[in-house]
């Protein structure tokens, strides 16, 4: 079945975002970090931006969207918002629940790569960056790897879902791996920060602790391997 996700529509809309989300989130999740609080007007200037109800029908007051429209909301700030930012919980079922949860992972691994490869090439041990030594260098190349079967295993629940086909088994599958994805790289960069990925002054510490939820809403991993496991027959 082909199936083509993104539309200019969506491109569009991907901008409005990211707009949104760099004007009034990036620059404010450090202090509500650090203050424990998150602003209950953010959600009437994304209401005034059209960033809610994107699902929902435009007789009820939505915007009308699709599954895709909801699926670049959810990559986009994950992307933008600093790796990790969970402004919204939408949910419409367990199938979305999975497909959202998987999206946030992918995203999130993807940010926190493209992060401690950044770092990696920075710091330097015995004379040269970190980066340039094959331990690590094959650690990234294997966790891009990995992002990327993430990523087009979503992709591909997300067609489906969008068709409006049976996806549950390969909705489960992404996030299964998704977020088990996202935990080995969030540890990995971790990893690579050393000391510091544990200060609080490194973003790297809550790219960590958001990362936890993924293979626990929703669903727990062992949830996703019973489910899946049964849909083989076993």
């Amino acid at each position: 079945m082909k199936c083509s996700l993104f539309s200019e529509e969506h491109e569009i809309f991907r901008g409005q975002i990211r707009k949104f989300v760099e004007r009034e989130i990036i620059p404010n999740v450090d202090k509500w970090e650090e203050e424990k609080y998150f602003p209950d007007e953010l959600f009437i200037k994304a209401g005034e931006a059209g960033l809610l109800g994107v699902i929902v029908p435009e007789e009820y007051g939505g915007s009308g969207g699709d599954a895709v429209h909801a699926a670049v909301l959810i990559e986009e700030l994950v992307r933008s918002g600093s790796g990790g930012v969970q402004a919204y919980n939408i949910m419409m079922g367990f199938d979305f629940e999975r497909l959202v949860m998987a999206i946030g992972a992918v995203m999130g691994a993807e940010y926190a790569l493209h992060e401690g490869m950044k770092y990696a090439k920075d710091r330097t041990a015995f004379g040269r960056p970190i980066s340039k030594f094959q331990v690590w260098k094959h650690k990234f190349a294997h966790y891009a790897t990995m992002i990327e079967a993430a990523k087009q295993l979503t992709y591909h629940g997300l067609c489906l879902y969008k068709e409006g086909e049976n996806a549950i088994k390969e909705l489960t599958m992404a996030k299964y791996l998704a977020t088990e994805v996202s935990n080995r790289v969030t540890d990995m960069v971790l990893q690579v920060h050393g000391g510091y990925g544990y200060a609080m002054d490194f973003p790297v510490q809550r790219w960590w602790r958001d990362s936890r939820i993924g293979t626990i809403g929703g669903g727990t991993s062992e949830i996703m391997l019973e489910i899946i496991s049964k849909m083989l027959g076993l």
